[in-house]
Parts: structure tokens; C-alpha cells; sequence
């Protein structure tokens, strides 16, 4: 019986310095309470979220991160929903994640002829029932024209009238894919003459410059 009321005396300080630990240990964040979460679902983020690019460059990349939330432990499909004109590279718009890599690519690529303008990627992420969505913006830019330049060497000299024909030298060089043949002629005043009269030179794709003597 002493040793009962003994206990008796010492149990209310016991408590209270318990609490007391206990009060400090989560005011410090080493202690925690288990709480619910929530209900089993993921999240998925797409970077980055605008790009642009010109109409026939190399595709551009998006990544996307699935994340799970709630304890969802399950495989996600990513598709990824592009308007006509733009294409995926790979060919498969989509992604299968059983484990939830860090990030994942899916590749937009354009063509020369898709139009300019901005368009609206949709990637759609599903598992069973659930199913989330997230948008990106790619603003395609108008393709370069195909042109050419021409430079002439020197672009100054010296002669005595009525001494031999001073040479001027053409380099004609492609641009953005130029093909075809160009025209080059001198137009010179009254009192000089030009041999030949003109000459003509054919431009292939990105080939080096061609010289024009």
C-alpha cells in the first residue's frame, strides 16, 4: 500500500514532464504524428512550359515529371495530343512509367511547310480512372527563305586607259538551301566594257562558294 501511494504522488510530475517532451520533440520536427494524405493519385509537370522554334529545325523537347501522391503506386500512361502540322519524335506520343523516372522526353518536331503560329500541346497522363492533363505552348516561327549572296574581289583597283582588262572575281554563295542557277552580269557606264558580257553559275543546297572569275 506505501509503495501504491507513492506512485500515486509521482504520477501526475511523470505526465506532465512527458507532455512536456513530447510537446518539445514536435515543436523541433523529431516527432510526428501519422495523418492521412489524402486519396492515391499523382501530379504531372511539364517544362518547359513555352518554346519556340523555326518551322523545320530540329525537334524540340518537353519533359515531363509524374510524381505519385496519396501512396499511388501504379503504371501512368503519358500521351501527348498535338495539333495538325506538328509531329512526334519518336512516332509514339506516348510514355509508359512504371516506376516514375525523374524526367521524361517526348520530342516535337515541325516541318518547312507548318504554318507559323502558336500552338497548344496537350500532354494527358492516365492510370485506370485517373487522369490529368497539363498544356504547353510551342510558337513556331516562319521558315527561313532560300537566297543567295555574292561577293566581289577587290572592291578596288586601278588602271591605265587603254592597258589590259582589270579582273574582278565573284564568289555566289547559297543560303537556307538555295538550288538553282543565278545570273551574273556587270553593268558598267558608258567607256568600258565587260568580258564576257555575263556569266551564269549553278547553286546546289549548302554547297561551299562557288567562285566566278
Amino acid at each position: 500500500m506505501r509503495h501504491l501511494a507513492h506512485l500515486r504522488k509521482i504520477y501526475p510530475f511523470a505526465a506532465m514532464l512527458m507532455l512536456s517532451a513530447m510537446t518539445l520533440l514536435l515543436g523541433c520536427g523529431y516527432l510526428r504524428f501519422p495523418y492521412s494524405s489524402g486519396p492515391s493519385d499523382f501530379t504531372i509537370s511539364v517544362t518547359p512550359a513555352t518554346a519556340s522554334v523555326v518551322a523545320g529545325a530540329p525537334a524540340t523537347a518537353y519533359g515531363f515529371t509524374v510524381n505519385p501522391t496519396g501512396g499511388f503506386n501504379g503504371p501512368v500512361t503519358v500521351s501527348l495530343q498535338i495539333p495538325q502540322g506538328l509531329t512526334c519524335v519518336p512516332v509514339a506520343c506516348s510514355a509508359l512509367l512504371p516506376n516514375y523516372a525523374a524526367t521524361n522526353v517526348l520530342q516535337v518536331a515541325t516541318s518547312t511547310t507548318t504554318p507559323a503560329g502558336t500552338y497548344q500541346l496537350q500532354f494527358v497522363a492516365t492510370s485506370g480512372a485517373l487522369s490529368h492533363t497539363v498544356t504547353a505552348t510551342l510558337e513556331v516561327l516562319p521558315a527561313a527563305s532560300p537566297d543567295f549572296s555574292i561577293a566581289v574581289t577587290p572592291t578596288q583597283s586601278s588602271t591605265v586607259a587603254g592597258t589590259a582588262a582589270s579582273p574582278y572575281s565573284f564568289v555566289a554563295t547559297p543560303i537556307n538551301g538555295f538550288t538553282g542557277t543565278i545570273n551574273v552580269a556587270a553593268a558598267v557606264p558608258s567607256g568600258f566594257t565587260c568580258a564576257p558580257v555575263s556569266c551564269a553559275v549553278a547553286l546546289t543546297g549548302n554547297q561551299a562558294p562557288v567562285p566566278i572569275n
